[in-house]
């Protein structure tokens, strides 16, 4: 403990002839300094101790742990995807805040929980679950609604940059009450204003007829064979968004093998890092209802990697032009347990797929963009 007025300051914890069966690296301490939670590596995990020793709970294999601002609770992770609260007087009684399996996929690896004066917002980083270094990994700020201390709702996410974010803090004015920091209050809109969501990253806007793919690379179409091939038409004029340029129709016939047929496209470099995005943009009408988005990660293919292809079946297609957003979180794993990684995406294909897409008609796509949600 420091003193601020005289600079001194002494030793509270563990305190000196007191015995204690874990090894403790760190502790956070109650106002009263007579419960801490904290971390050991042997057992490893988190504990709940008294100062006088009476108490040592290895409460769960996990990290991070906190105290409720009522000191009634601790809290903290349990694993990644996972927060939980337990009793600060004996660590019993643990309780989900948040799961793993309630979040977003791609941010499904959280750490940093900091619970608000009252337990109604809770505020956390997380990353995609391909990284874990919380020092160069891509975390990012998410908040979200907690009632009876379990989650309510689903998280927003607050930050949208490369860094790494970690450790915020959260703290909630009533009503009425005085505003913080020199009259002003924090919102959420305004948080969008000085740290937006990136701008759409066009892909493919079909500008001209000899354009390619606005984020580089190659396009093409597969396959080209009898009885399974398409064909592609540019249309000057027929920008689906009143725009200068104009639109692809493509013509297709899947009755043969393999009963599929995709326009492909892949990026300048190895790889795009769409990681920053949460969903596809794009037009189309045809005389056909439906077809299928396709992206694959930088693995696909690789026999000792995750066969990172995932899939979207795409309804609602008409004759006149419309527009589809078609989110991330929607795209399903052509391989069990498997996960796209959408840091390294190399290619999108619009296909049309037998059963699930009619087997032969006219497709028109124009403007296909990345973009977040604002």
């Amino acid at each position: 403990e420091y003193d601020m007025q005289s600079g001194k300051e002494h030793r509270i914890f563990p305190l000196p002839g007191i015995r204690f069966k874990a090894d403790i690296f760190a502790a956070t301490g109650n106002d009263a300094a007579t419960r801490f939670v904290g971390w050991s590596p042997r057992p490893r995990g988190t504990w709940v101790w008294s100062a006088d020793g009476k108490v040592q709970v290895h409460v769960h294999p996990g990290c991070e742990g906190q105290i409720s601002f009522d000191q009634r609770y601790g809290y903290g992770v349990h694993n990644p995807g996972d927060f939980v609260r337990f009793n600060l007087s004996d660590g019993k009684n643990m309780l989900p805040i948040l799961r793993r399996a309630d979040v977003r996929p791609d941010w499904n690896h959280t750490y940093f929980p900091f619970v608000s004066r009252r337990a109604d917002w809770m505020v956390y980083g997380a990353c995609p679950p391909n990284q874990h270094n919380h020092d160069t990994s891509d975390y990012e700020i998410f908040i979200v609604k907690l009632t009876n201390w379990k989650q309510d709702g689903v998280p927003v996410r607050l930050t949208f940059n490369e860094g790494t974010d970690r450790w915020p803090r959260i703290y909630v004015t009533p009503p009425g009450s005085p505003r913080p920091i020199a009259g002003e209050a924090y919102d959420m809109a305004d948080n969008r204003r000085m740290n937006p969501p990136p701008d759409p990253l066009p892909i493919f806007l079909f500008a001209s007829e000899k354009a390619g793919p606005e984020f580089g690379g190659d396009w093409g179409l597969w396959p080209q064979k009898d009885g399974c091939r398409g064909d592609t038409e540019f249309l000057a004029g027929a920008d689906a968004e009143g725009g200068k340029g104009g639109a692809l129709k493509i013509v297709y016939d899947i009755h043969a093998a393999p009963r599929s047929f995709s326009l492909w496209m892949t990026p300048g470099t190895k790889a795009v890092d769409l990681s920053a995005y949460d969903h596809f943009v794009l037009y189309a009408k045809g005389d056909v209802d439906s077809f299928t988005l396709v992206v694959k990660d930088a693995s696909a293919g690789d026999p000792e990697a995750p066969d990172g292809i995932a899939d979207c079946l795409v309804r609602g297609v008409g004759k006149t032009w419309k527009r589809f957003d078609i989110p991330f979180r929607d795209f399903r794993s052509r391989k069990a347990g498997a996960k796209v990684d959408w840091h390294t995406i190399h290619h999108l294909g619009i296909a049309a797929i037998a059963p699930r897409n009619p087997l032969s008609g006219t497709l028109w796509i124009d403007n296909v963009r990345a973009a977040c949600a604002r």
